[in-house]
């Protein structure tokens, strides 16, 4: 009597410990989904379970034994996603319900085989032995089938996007809006791109200087919500007179003073916040206006500060310290050059536009190849606009290509050679995920026969040897790109081609840095200096730890893009091995040697 009191009341514990937690994972954002909706099924087995057992029900022991094995993958995916999550208590509890798993488990192997309605002999149970055979007659042939088809509900149906889970941007990268009967206002926007048009009308920025050109219908008034704007230096003038911006929660986590950054970006603190600022303006009927925002203090003229941080993957254990440095000083902005996120899901997509959209500083991108692994194309071009673009920032061009492919295309090169053709700027800086050439041996190398991916460099000569041609000929400075997780820079002619090393990806070759790059324009000179955070020696030394942060990278986006199909398959598989029970219990089975 006294194990099933003491099971009964370990076990009403440990669901007052989810429903504690609970609540907090639901208000943790879409990384937390799957923990929250699998908690509160979680919470209700175990009281059911609790109850029955209590009474020797021998349903409770069915019961308690899959309140055990939920319990577990429970807290494996907590750990997976928050990995501070685990401390020893939590080991402890989880050892517990590893043992009660398999103490209330049937030791015996079964084989299931569906069979007619012929009768057979009951095997004794106690038979240890041989295995036991499953006769499954045609009366449980119905709810077996019912089984199936709400598995396949559950996985071909996308939940999430149905529930509203992983709300992408609508804006398809356009840099266009045509009114609606919610917005009547027709917008056209250089410099940025339309994101959003669900609640107010979304404009993200890519370029320090946009014009919004806006016609409404009839005089109104409307709110324009900016993205990718520094916070401590935007303004906006509407027809060159001055417009006050609703700054809201900009600074919430990255404030500039006193800065406190999340300790992990899958924290919900990172998805639930308003991003960006608010614009609010007034339109005069059919009248075209035009509205000016600027990333520029004044006192910074003359002297400009950049980042180039590259191969982030999905990791941010390294990055997150170096962006907090980055955040407190006087730096104008971040290009992250390619390879954002591992594998290109929208779950991916999701925490990685939202960690930047909190940053208070403007992030440039470029697109690289595992941002369009498994057709994650679609979901930069909803996060970050165009694929390549440019700006002329101060006296320099900066131009940002796409290689994401390893090639760059006739239609590309002929928009940069206009470009380079047409620049009045004093400088010119191009960014490329891939370089055109392996900077390592400072010429284009394809000596890397296994796959083009693992090439150093952009994968046909012929566009490696057209775009040296016009960086020499238009005088482009640097080259700056990333891909081979390796830091090294070459000169060819008076362009300097660099690469910036990794910033989350794997370290498997010795030449390969944990690092990144910051440049200083400075009137006529420029100047780059490498920030090396790790070694590759010492980052092997951490292999235990390099392995659990790959494992998350492929594993999260996973669990977070599917959570509510995750969560409905644990449920099936307790009612599954509740149906199996009543089936044996009411010889709806029949046990035969």
């Amino acid at each position: 009597m006294r194990i099933f009191k003491l099971l009964s009341i370990y076990t009403l514990l440990n669901c007052v410990l989810i429903v504690f937690t609970v609540y907090d994972f639901f208000a943790h954002g879409i990384a937390y989904q799957f923990l929250g909706i699998t908690g509160v099924f979680l919470a209700l087995l175990g009281i059911a379970a609790s109850v029955l057992f209590y009474f020797k029900h021998e349903i409770g022991r069915v019961l308690l034994k899959n309140f055990a094995f939920v319990y577990v993958v429970y807290y494996l995916i907590l750990f997976i996603i928050e990995s501070d999550a685990f401390n020893p208590v939590v080991l402890v509890i989880l050892l517990s319900d590893v043992f009660l798993f398999f103490k209330l488990s049937d030791k015996k192997i079964v084989t299931v085989t569906i069979s007619g309605w012929k009768n057979s002999t009951l095997s004794s149970m106690a038979d240890k032995k041989r295995p036991l055979y499953l006769r499954i007659g045609f009366s449980s042939i119905f709810p077996a089938l019912l089984l199936l088809l709400l598995l396949g509900g559950i996985w071909l149906i996308d939940w999430e996007d149905k529930l509203g889970i992983l709300l992408l941007p609508n804006g398809s990268g356009i840099d266009f809006y045509r009114g609606s009967d919610r917005h009547p206002v027709d917008l056209s926007v250089a410099g940025g791109f339309v994101y959003d048009d669900r609640d107010v009308i979304t404009i993200k920025l890519t370029a320090p200087v946009a014009v919004i050109t806006a016609q409404a219908r009839e005089d109104m008034k409307i709110a324009l919500r900016v993205l990718n704007v520094d916070s401590s230096a935007v303004e906006a003038f509407l027809d060159d007179s001055p417009v006050e911006i609703d700054k809201g929660d900009a600074n919430r986590h990255f404030a500039i003073n006193n800065l406190e950054i999340a300790s992990d970006v899958y924290s919900g603190n990172f998805l639930a916040q308003e991003k960006g600022v608010l614009i609010k303006i007034k339109l005069t009927g059919n009248t075209a206006h035009t509205l000016r925002i600027t990333n520029r203090k004044e006192e910074q003229a003359g002297k400009m500060v950049f980042y180039a941080i590259s191969d982030t993957h999905s990791v941010y254990t390294q990055l997150l310290p170096e962006i907090k440095k980055i955040m407190r000083d006087d730096s104008r902005f971040i290009v992250f050059n390619g390879d954002m996120v591992n594998n290109g899901y929208d779950s991916e997509y999701v925490i990685c536009s939202n960690f930047y959209e909190n940053m208070p500083k403007q992030v440039f991108t470029t697109i690289g190849n595992h941002d369009v692994w498994n057709g994650g194309g679609v979901y930069y071009t909803r996060y970050f606009g165009p694929n390549y673009y440019s700006f002329v920032y101060e006296n320099t061009l900066f131009i940002f290509l796409d290689t994401s492919a390893g090639y760059i295309g006739n239609g590309q090169f002929t928009w940069l050679k206009n470009l380079l053709a047409e620049n009045k700027s004093e400088h010119i800086l191009i960014f490329s995920h891939m370089s055109p050439i392996n900077t390592y041996i400072g010429k284009f190398d394809e000596s890397q026969k296994i796959h083009p991916e693992l090439l150093h460099n952009i994968h046909r000569k012929s566009e490696s040897d057209y775009l040296l041609e016009l960086a020499q000929r238009y005088g482009v400075d640097y080259v700056i790109a990333g891909h081979s997780h390796i830091h090294a820079v070459a000169k060819i002619g008076t362009t300097t081609y660099v690469t910036s090393g990794v910033m989350g990806g794997s370290v498997t070759d010795d030449r390969s840095t944990y690092s990144f790059l910051r440049f200083e324009i400075d009137g006529p000179k420029i100047s780059f200096k490498p920030i090396i955070v790790k070694s590759a020696s010492l980052v092997k030394k951490e292999a235990l730890a390099e392995r659990i942060a790959i494992a998350r990278i492929f594993l999260t986006p996973l669990i977070i893009s599917r959570s509510v199909r995750l969560a409905l398959s644990m449920m099936l598989v307790v009612l599954i091995s509740i149906y199996i029970f009543f089936l044996r219990k009411y010889s709806l089975i029949r046990l035969a040697l």
